[in-house]
């Protein structure tokens, strides 16, 4: 067998040996947690959590300068909420 027809072959060997490689079909997959809250926390483990977020796409420069000022002060706010010590 050549090195052509070994890399068309429908039955191939990974660099892994026969290791399968898992391919996440859910988000609990993807990212992997205990329990979540309406809040946006989940719970990824002993006492570690993760909090998601979601945003829209700004573009700034289609906003005037007031509007920017509002938007930076908003997204202030949200991470002055979060505690200090948190990983």
């Amino acid at each position: 067998m050549n090195l052509f027809s070994n890399i068309f072959s429908k039955k191939q060997n990974n660099i892994f040996g026969n290791i399968k490689a898992k391919v996440p079909k859910t988000a609990q997959d993807t990212i992997p947690f205990i329990e979540a809250y309406e809040n946006g926390l989940f719970l990824t483990g002993e006492n570690t959590y993760t909090l998601i977020f979601a945003y829209k796409n700004i573009d700034y420069f289609l906003f005037r300068d007031d509007e920017k000022e509002d938007i930076y002060e908003k997204y202030m706010r949200l991470l002055n909420t979060l505690p200090s010590d948190i990983e």
